[in-house]
């Protein structure tokens, strides 16, 4: 019993990951991965290191639900990306200023002009590498989005294949009945004409008797 346990977890974790592959594709879950190195990198660089493995796992656990919650999903990735603006914002602030970025300062970023050189200078390429995982999450939602229509598209030509098929199916049998018709028709005529001559030919000799 305790053998077929793990056995049991990795089927089920090989289940997910084959239906998220299956939904999402390989740059979906490319996405998924740098959703869980963006976290890291963000409390990195924000020297987060009290309880940082649970912090991480909170918020990558939130992010899912976040997600899940939501069946248009490009509503949370807008909101995921807002959120990923204030995490590249508080970073460069903080590699600036060496303190976190609060509301109060976001209130105040009008005032910041004369420091927007100075922060330009500290920024540095790595910072950017937060918005890797939104540019693969926005193209796997764009990828979704024309396989739906392009199954919608061809949901429809097949309808109207197979409705102009039945329809060609029906006014063939139609033709059918209508060419049976018209061969019975002569047929009948002639019957009815050979029924007349015979029933010419009997009045005919019915009179030659009455004469006689």
């Amino acid at each position: 019993m305790e053998q077929n346990t793990p056995n049991i977890g990795s089927s089920r974790v090989k289940q997910w990951f084959l239906l998220k592959k299956e939904s999402l594709g390989i740059i979906g879950m490319i996405a998924i991965i740098f959703v869980w190195v963006k976290l890291f990198l963000f409390y990195q660089f924000m020297s987060v290191q009290s309880n940082f493995i649970l912090i991480w796992f909170i918020t990558g656990g939130l992010i899912y639900l976040f997600f899940s919650s939501f069946k248009n999903k490009w509503i949370p990735a807008c909101v995921y990306l807002i959120f990923s603006i204030l995490m590249f914002a508080d970073v460069a602030y903080a590699s600036f200023f060496n303190r976190y970025l609060s509301i109060n300062m976001l209130g105040a970023a009008g005032f910041l002009g004369d420091v927007g050189a100075s922060i330009k200078a500290v920024l540095k390429p790595k910072f950017f590498l937060l918005f890797l995982d939104n540019i693969l999450i926005f193209i796997t939602l764009f990828r979704n989005h024309f396989l739906l229509k392009n199954k919608e598209n061809t949901e429809i030509s097949f309808d109207s294949a197979l409705q102009e098929e039945i329809e060609g199916d029906y006014d063939r049998h139609e033709e059918h009945q209508e060419g049976n018709k018209n061969e019975f028709e002569p047929k009948e005529q002639m019957d009815s004409s050979y029924e007349h001559s015979e029933s010419f030919s009997e009045e005919n000799k019915t009179e030659m008797g009455q004469r006689k």
